[in-house]
């Protein structure tokens, strides 16, 4: 399995295609093979590149002590180390976090950025809430919260046939997560929208803010703020959205290629074993607990 070495961690990742760069980086709690529908669209015109973020699948822990900058440094390495100039990134959840934070601090190696339930600006209830999941997965493993999470993600009740072997996909993913790792990872999940506020207006690259319509955790509000704060940087004279530059060139984007810009939609071919098709495509809470 392809790995490269950065700051003294692994990072295992896999590439799918030729083309344009295109970097897909998961949410917490997953892993890279989660993206396995978006990758069979988007590797048909692309260079795909998916990786396991630190302290998820076959990576390194991050450090006791890490922070999104360890992320964004993770996502860099491995940018270098594939020789790739510059790249479409498209992250969900904390993933989105990440994305945003490189394309913010690297705008010269960025075409374009989406980001998918993104968490931002919680409130101090919904903060204080994720804290208490992070000590949770401290104490007690990811295995304590499994079906909590599964629950949220699919429905209280019996899960619909089509979706149930995702759910197992899933279910087996958390269980077998490194506990260290996992928490570590979701500590800085926790905090992650903090290393983001006040910088969108920095963004340069045309970027995507979407969420899913009865996500009560990454909600369209979130998203939708995280657009008004990217689009129209508040020490400058008031745009319509549309009129602004950089949502200019992400509509002639969408209009030149909309399949490669979609990266939320489900494949629309044979039903995947996993995917974020099951997370976002059904409007499912993105955090596990």
């Amino acid at each position: 399995m392809p790995e490269v070495v950065t700051a003294g961690l692994r990072t295992v990742f896999d590439t799918h295609g030729t083309g344009p760069a295109m970097l897909l980086v998961h949410g917490v709690g997953l892993r890279k093979e989660v993206w396995a529908p978006q990758v069979d669209v988007f590797s048909a015109g692309r260079r795909v590149v998916v990786y396991d973020t630190l302290g998820h699948g076959e990576s390194d822990r991050p450090p006791a002590s890490a922070s999104l900058a360890d992320y964004v440094a993770q996502l860099e390495g491995l940018i270098d180390a594939l020789d790739v100039e510059r790249a479409a990134l498209v992250g969900h959840s904390m993933g989105a976090a990440i994305a945003t934070a490189f394309a913010i601090e690297k705008p010269e190696r960025v075409t374009a950025v989406a980001a998918l339930c993104a968490v931002y600006g919680r409130s101090a209830e919904a903060r204080a809430a994720a804290h208490a999941r992070a000590r949770t997965l401290e104490r007690d493993g990811p295995g304590a919260t499994l079906d909590a999470t599964l629950a949220r993600w699919f429905g209280d009740g019996d899960i619909e046939p089509g979706m149930r072997r995702k759910a197992e996909i899933l279910r087996g993913w958390l269980a077998s997560a490194d506990a260290a790792g996992y928490a570590r990872a979701y500590r800085v999940f926790v905090t992650c929208d903090e290393g983001l506020a006040g910088r969108l207006a920095a963004l340069q690259a045309p970027a995507l803010f979407l969420a899913a319509e009865h996500d009560a955790n990454s909600t369209p509000q979130m998203s939708e703020q995280m657009a008004r704060e990217g689009i129209e940087p508040a020490p400058l004279e008031p745009q319509a959205p549309q009129q602004h530059p950089r949502r200019r060139a992400l509509d002639h984007a969408v209009e030149a290629e909309p399949h490669e810009h979609d990266a939320s939609r489900p494949d629309p071919g044979p039903e995947r074993d996993g995917g974020l098709d099951q997370v976002v495509g059904h409007g499912r809470d993105d955090e596990p607990q």
